[in-house]
């Protein structure tokens, strides 16, 4: 299969998801504004985001033999929060790596070729969309909306998961704005 593209972002971005891609190696996945850009609807980002199947202590340890700083937390899940984000600043960029927290089909990621060359795997739409829905921030449901319009295809199922979560009418209100896509805050 040949792998997409991803424009824009800057190149610290960039240098920053290439350098974690490889101390993940195939066990993380790129999430987050690349992979929304991945998918079609092209915006800046300028952090860099990925989940990870494996164990949080092991990735701090890579991390770390790259000379990568990181801080693991521990948050409450009972009040909906991933129970370990790790996260870290790399050339000025902010970065953070969770678990997976909706279900993902780790054989169904895409091979995606950054500007600077680099070849990163990143999350198929559809978990994409249960991700950004699942996270129910104004900007996540906001891109959910954006995705839409990309792949209107998906929007019965995104309408069902985001009444799961309880944003279904915010999701609707995104989702009926015919402004231009440049970004809302």
């Amino acid at each position: 299969m040949r792998g997409r593209r991803v424009n824009g972002s800057g190149n610290a971005v960039q240098e920053v998801a290439a350098r974690i891609a490889r101390v993940l190696g195939d066990s993380g996945i790129v999430v987050g504004g690349l992979a929304v850009s991945a998918h079609g609807h092209v915006r800046g980002t300028d952090d860099v985001d990925f989940v990870t199947k494996l164990d949080p202590r092991e990735v701090k340890r890579r991390l770390g033999r790259e000379g990568i700083e990181s801080r693991l937390q521990r948050h409450d899940e009972e009040m909906g929060e991933p129970p370990w984000p790790l996260s870290g600043t790399l050339l000025a960029v902010n970065f953070d790596i969770l678990p997976p927290l909706v279900p993902i089909y780790w054989s169904r990621t895409i091979a995606v070729h950054l500007p600077n060359g680099t070849v990163v795997r990143v999350v198929d739409l559809e978990a994409l969309l249960r991700l950004k829905i699942r996270a129910g921030g104004h900007k996540d449901l906001w891109d959910v909306a954006a995705l839409l319009r990309v792949h209107p295809a998906y929007l019965d199922s995104s309408m069902r998961v985001a009444q799961a979560y309880g944003v279904a009418d915010e999701l609707k209100r995104w989702v009926h704005d015919r402004r231009p896509t440049s970004r809302r805050g």
